[in-house]
């Protein structure tokens, strides 16, 4: 996944850099590009289990490009 950065917002690069990110551990885990995607926080992580099919769970933290949560009750 390639993206002209220098044509966009500077406020969508880490965003676009996240999506090549995820589009790349989707593809070294051998499943195709999901149609709809769930992004849950850490209360709701365990929200995967109910669904049906194929999932990827991805700790956001191995995300470089997202901002990271200081918030104490989400660090814990």
């Amino acid at each position: 996944m390639k993206f002209h950065v220098e044509e966009m917002d500077s406020s969508f690069v880490p965003y676009r850099v996240a999506a090549g990110y995820l589009d790349k551990r989707l593809k070294d885990a051998g499943l195709k590009a999901p149609v709809v995607g769930i992004i849950c926080g850490s209360g709701l992580s365990g929200l995967s289990g109910a669904l049906e099919g194929e999932t990827l769970t991805v700790q956001v933290r191995s995300i470089h490009s997202v901002v990271q949560s200081f918030v104490r009750s989400l660090l814990n």
